[in-house]
């Protein structure tokens, strides 16, 4: 007769992505605890040390995960080198990208820093061929519009009918608006110094899209930082590119997404825990936007 395994006999979480990793090549396997949907490890491989990030599905969906690491790889490829932390290992059927694991500089918090961001941001990006990314379309915009709803009934925000309608009446202002390669998550998370050069990493979600996108997601990063918050806002204000009205939609929208993924798709975690400041910013930051473009 089969007996029942232990628990002890049941390989957990940890111990099946390092057995995982280990029978493709890699050594000195750790999980590193954090709070994300997909996996994070060190490793070393042929004596390099690795930075891994094992993709795991939303919402149910395998599907997701090919996806993304499609994307993810598209990028590696397609943007400038110099930006980007060195690949050892793209894995698209198994879904990890492993990176250089390298040693991050201290970012300053001075005019220097937002410069160089800035130039990033404003004359790196509209640079890059973004042809291989997938287009904005209104039908987010819809699927924006859902969250909104869903957001109001959970108490989040109220009279979600009237900003969508701000929203639709600017349908021709964000349609119209010039596409450019957008990382649609730019923040501080995501650029580090290394050797005093910025390098950027996490290309789940990359899209063409207009500029005002990656302008809203590091202002509302950036929204309690003082006097680093004042001197972007002054950057991006004076670059041609800028435009105020399409700027706070852009924040509305970035800022409703991130609320109904931290405080509705995880309300009870939320509420046992209370408000972060990450998802307080992002609401005051919504409720500021709104403000304006309804006034």
């Amino acid at each position: 007769m089969n007996e029942k395994p232990t628990t002890k006999q049941i390989p957990d979480k940890e111990s099946e992505l390092i057995a995982f990793f280990e029978s493709r090549g890699y050594e000195n396997v750790q999980l590193i605890p954090h709070r994300n949907r997909n996996d994070i490890l060190h490793a070393t491989k042929d004596g390099q040390k690795c930075f891994i990030k094992k993709l795991n599905p939303t919402s149910g969906s395998e599907r997701s995960v090919g996806k993304k690491i499609n994307i993810e790889s598209a990028c590696y490829e397609n943007l400038p080198k110099d930006i980007l932390i060195n690949v050892v290992e793209i894995n698209k059927n198994d879904g990890y990208i492993a990176l250089d694991r390298v040693e991050f500089d201290e970012i300053e918090g001075n005019e220097q820093y937002i410069e160089t961001l800035t130039d990033v941001e404003l004359n790196i990006f509209p640079g890059i061929d973004a042809s291989f990314l997938p287009e904005t379309t209104w039908e987010d915009y819809e699927k924006l519009f859902i969250k909104l709803k869903k957001l109001e009934e959970a108490k989040i925000i109220e009279n979600a009918d009237a900003i969508i309608q701000i929203f639709e009446s600017k349908k021709g202002l964000i349609e119209n608006a010039k596409k450019i390669f957008s990382q649609q998550d730019f923040s501080r998370s995501n650029i580090k110094k290394v050797n005093g050069q910025l390098k950027i990493f996490d290309f789940e979600e990359p899209r063409q899209d207009n500029a005002m996108a990656d302008m809203a997601t590091m202002s509302i990063d950036l929204r309690d930082s003082g006097i680093l918050a004042a001197v972007y806002k002054e950057k991006i204000q004076a670059h041609e590119s800028y435009n105020e009205e399409l700027f706070n939609l852009m924040t509305a929208k970035r800022a409703a997404a991130v609320m109904y993924a931290r405080i509705y798709a995880r309300r009870d975690e939320i509420e046992s825990t209370g408000t972060s400041p990450f998802v307080q910013n992002n609401v005051d930051a919504f409720h500021e936007a709104v403000d304006k473009l309804a006034a």
